[in-house]
């Protein structure tokens, strides 16, 4: 049975994504579209462009990326992205990829999802559809208020379900070097038979290989 479950997870392309910041060449041109950080004197620092990238988890294969400035948000520049997930992909990513929005849109192009939880406060079992195990809880989240500052319309933000339906996993971390002693997931894979717990914990645990991707990257190119 154990092994059945994981394989469930590793017949599918896990996409893992994040951001990370280059450096640029310090002309008047580059300063223009990628200004330095605001905290560095004039003549101090150099241009600053920012990728958000997609990479397949297991290859580390680079499948799609954006470029930006300081003020280009991850979500948007994943969002432009969209069209390379395939059906059936899981998206990876941590808290700054956590919106009700993008969940919503991801769903609609079949494409599951496992992200750290943030601005939202964890549901309480007691206010969960359903105990699916320790931890481990059938959750819906309601459609929140909109607000004028997001990066998408009003009519998109209406055609929207009112609901979602979320599977919430606390992970307690039990691996050195780790700063917080747990933390949450929220995942659209909501079978718990095919789908344990503690694998979609240790999935996330594998996130941080996104940073070798880059590293890799960014060594290979100079």
């Amino acid at each position: 049975d154990q092994e059945a479950r994981s394989k469930a997870l590793k017949g599918r392309r896990v996409v893992v994504v994040d951001g990370s910041g280059i450096s640029m060449p310090d002309t008047f041109e580059n300063q223009q579209v990628w200004p330095q950080p605001s905290g560095q004197k004039p003549g101090c620092g150099s241009p600053l462009a920012y990728l958000c990238a997609c990479f397949d988890l297991h290859t580390g294969l680079l499948v799609s990326y954006e470029v930006g400035n300081k003020k280009s948000a991850e979500l948007p520049m994943l969002r432009r992205q969209l069209q390379q997930f395939e059906r059936d992909d899981i998206f990876l990513g941590d808290k700054g990829f956590c919106s009700y929005y993008d969940q919503s849109k991801m769903q609609d192009r079949q494409i599951d999802s496992v992200v750290r939880l943030a601005r939202r406060k964890p549901v309480k079992p007691k206010e969960a559809i359903e105990v699916l195990g320790d931890n481990d809880l059938l959750i819906e989240w309601v459609k929140p208020a909109w607000n004028k500052i997001v990066s998408y319309s009003k009519t998109e933000w209406e055609a929207l379900p009112d609901t979602l339906r979320l599977r919430q996993i606390q992970v307690t971390v039990d691996y050195t070097g780790f700063r917080t002693e747990s933390f949450y997931i929220v995942t659209t894979l909501l079978d718990a038979q095919s789908y344990r717990a503690e694998d979609l914990a240790e999935l996330y645990y594998q996130r941080w290989r996104v940073e070798l991707f880059f590293r890799d990257i960014k060594t290979t190119m100079g």
